[in-house]
């Protein structure tokens, strides 16, 4: 089982260690670690790996030594990673989305990589949990509508290009379920498993 911590500890030497001791005691492997000190001195994420009692088990020491807040609502941080187009203007589709929700940004990580992609991690402050589903959802579709331009125009202008294009982004899918509308608007639906 993985797990994403969004923890607030003390801007003090050893915190980190304390925390690590607790992972390590249990056996949970610590796979990876983001902090920003000129961001947030207190906000520390860690992604872990566990069985689900050992997952269990570090929620409730990390809360016993004051690492994990038992917030009185059910606001909650989610860390999430895209992998999109390195091409300007290409994360203000998920910007747009993040905003309509609501969220709020607690934390952004991206740097050019040398190829045509760049991964963006992002923490993001939601405080209603069972709305993430649905951002999920649109989000997925939104990395699919970004190359709907470029098949609108090619299919009229040269139709082997198209079928060459369509066929990338094909293979550009994640897992999930795809709704893809066509050249006059009707709707394909696509899993990919």
């Amino acid at each position: 089982m993985k797990k994403t911590y969004a923890t607030s500890m003390p801007n003090h030497i050893g915190a980190f260690l304390k925390a690590s001791k607790c992972f390590a005691e249990l056996g949970i492997n610590i796979t990876r670690v983001s902090y920003d000190k000129s961001v947030d001195s207190h906000m520390l994420f860690l992604d872990v790996e566990g069985t689900e009692e050992q997952i269990r088990k570090a929620d409730a020491l990390l809360e016993e030594i004051g690492y994990l807040q038992d917030n009185a609502g059910d606001s909650s941080i989610v860390l999430i990673e895209f992998l999109l187009e390195d091409v300007p203007g290409s994360v203000t589709a998920i910007l747009e989305l993040i905003n309509a929700f609501n969220f709020n940004i607690s934390y952004i990580n991206s740097q050019e990589n040398g190829t045509d992609y760049q991964q963006f991690k992002m923490g993001l402050h939601i405080e209603d949990p069972g709305r993430i589903t649905a951002f999920m959802e649109q989000a997925e579709q939104a990395a699919y509508n970004q190359y709907a331009p470029i098949l609108m125009t090619s299919v009229d202008t040269d139709p082997q290009l198209c079928a060459r294009e369509r066929k990338a982004i094909m293979s550009r899918l994640g897992v999930g379920n795809w709704k893809i509308f066509g050249a006059h608007g009707a709707p394909k639906e696509y899993c990919v498993k």
